[in-house]
């Protein structure tokens, strides 16, 4: 994950170059003929966990969802969950989380067919037979943010290749591992659901009940 991190930076210091005039975002097909999986989800919500090793517990935020393969034929499911808030703040889902976290939100919820991340990675069957439960998890928001945007990557088979205004070296891993310095003039942008939310102004009331949602919508990152 950290190499798609790198060049993201870097396509994002190439952009800054230039006049925002000068390139507009690609935008998803009005009607897509790539296969999507079906994503359903609850609302974001806290949870108070103390870690082993750690004196005090924390707050952790986490969404529950479902996906389901009715696209005709077994996907390769690769989630990808990011949050960013109106404050500045931005999380990667599952990064830095212990597994005590999804202990907890399993034990609260009752589902011992749930799945982190990790485990919803992998070849998505097909069928409603075959649908699975998974949960994205983050650090404690930012007690100054007021709302924040969940982006959810990997739902699609939609994707456009843009060329970069300018050349940037970046950080890549193969599929062995091994991590080399490259040279990218393209990139490629996906179709990603972005779901928007709203936070209680008071950070104390941020524990009894979910985010509220604000809306979705798809965009190609």
């Amino acid at each position: 994950m950290k190499h798609a991190v790198w060049l993201v930076l870097a396509v994002a210091v190439a952009m800054a170059a230039l006049s925002p005039l000068a390139m507009s975002a690609p935008q998803p097909k009005v009607v897509s003929t790539d296969w999507a999986i079906k994503f359903a989800n609850h609302d974001p919500q806290a949870i108070r966990v103390k870690v082993p090793g750690e004196e005090q517990p924390r707050l952790f935020w986490y969404m529950l969802y479902t996906v389901t393969n009715q696209t005709g034929q077994d996907r390769m499911f690769v989630p990808n969950f990011v949050l960013y808030t109106d404050s500045g703040q931005i999380l990667h889902g599952a990064e830095g989380i212990s597994p005590s976290v999804f202990e907890a939100i399993q034990a609260r919820h009752h589902n011992p067919l749930l799945e982190n991340v990790t485990s919803m990675t992998g070849v998505l069957h097909q069928g409603e037979d075959n649908a699975k439960d998974g949960v994205a998890i983050f650090q404690d928001i930012d007690p100054n943010a007021r709302a924040f945007d969940l982006f959810v990557g990997g739902l699609s088979g939609e994707g456009v290749t843009v060329k970069l205004p300018v050349k940037v070296e970046v950080t890549e891993a193969d599929i062995e591992g091994n991590v080399a310095k490259v040279v990218k003039d393209t990139i490629v942008l996906h179709k990603t659901l972005r779901l928007h939310y709203r936070l209680p102004d008071d950070p104390s009331r941020r524990t009894g009940s979910p985010a509220v949602a604000d809306g979705s919508d798809y965009v190609m990152r």
